[in-house]
């Protein structure tokens, strides 16, 4: 709990602090347009929730491609794993090395705030996949589940990402679930690889052109 609310107060701090700086609106930089790419790459700290075991936290690292279908809206598929020790409950001796991972179909629907700073909520589902292992006796346990990942956060700059999610593990709720907080950065292929990017627009979105912000 003390690590869950540490956690939460980190996440916390980072979103106030991206808003002192940069919660000035007019800075020009532009909401995204329809049809921009992005590729992000991430990790993040995940807490567990099981009934079998304890000291269950693990790393977890994710990469995401999404377009924009509007400037406050993206679809995109995420590849996502996370690994680490675990013991089980009552027998210390017993230690397992799990592996979790999946490929999720997802969106995001932005709340911009200035056309740097948007929260966000999300969701994403797909197949998982879990692998177990006890290191006592080298047995190995493979598993599979449909994920549901519920998700908010913010996105600073167009490319830095913070957030919170929830992978929910449905075939085996609550264990193999878990809260999870992660950090990102994304890039516009077209801009790294020499193309042109698709470019900004700089009206707020719903707000018709020419409206002065």
């Amino acid at each position: 709990m003390k690590r869950l609310l540490l956690s939460i107060a980190l996440l916390g701090s980072c979103f106030f602090a991206g808003a002192q700086m940069i919660g000035v609106p007019g800075r020009g930089y532009g909401y995204p347009s329809p049809y921009v790419s992005q590729i992000e790459f991430g990790a993040g700290y995940n807490i567990f929730s099981h009934n079998t075991y304890d000291e269950n936290d693990k790393l977890g690292l994710y990469i995401e491609y999404r377009g924009f279908v509007s400037s406050d809206f993206d679809l995109g598929v995420q590849v996502s794993t996370s690994f680490g020790n675990a013991v089980e409950k009552n027998f210390p001796e017993r230690k397992h090395f799990s592996w979790q991972g999946g490929i999720e179909v997802l969106g995001n629907k932005y709340f911009w705030l200035t056309d740097m700073m948007a929260p966000f909520i999300g969701v994403g589902f797909g197949p998982g996949f879990i692998m177990d292992k006890n290191k006592a006796d080298a047995t190995t346990i493979w598993k599979s589940s449909l994920i549901i990942n519920p998700r908010a956060g913010i996105m600073l700059f167009d490319n830095l990402k913070m957030g919170i999610e929830y992978k929910v593990y449905t075939k085996y709720f609550p264990d193999y679930s878990y809260v999870g907080f992660y950090f990102g950065l994304a890039f516009e292929p077209m801009r790294v690889f020499g193309g042109r990017s698709r470019g900004r627009n700089h009206n707020r979105p719903g707000v018709p052109p020419g409206y002065m912000r």
